[in-house]
């Protein structure tokens, strides 16, 4: 079963979710925590989705 980024809220709100969700990829690339990374990169690419979808 896959799972789905819960994405929505303002504009800012998704992007301080974005700079968020950076961070901890960076963090999980150093701790080399595959999994969480694999999750936290596509919640990433949902929010950077809508983003660009709701305000261009």
């Amino acid at each position: 079963m896959g799972m789905k980024a819960n994405v929505g809220g303002t504009k800012e709100q998704v992007e301080r979710k974005i700079r968020i969700l950076k961070s901890l990829i960076a963090a999980d690339k150093n701790k080399g925590d595959s999994r969480s990374l694999e999750h936290h990169s596509k919640a990433l690419n949902e929010h950077e989705k809508y983003l660009k979808e709701v305000w261009g």
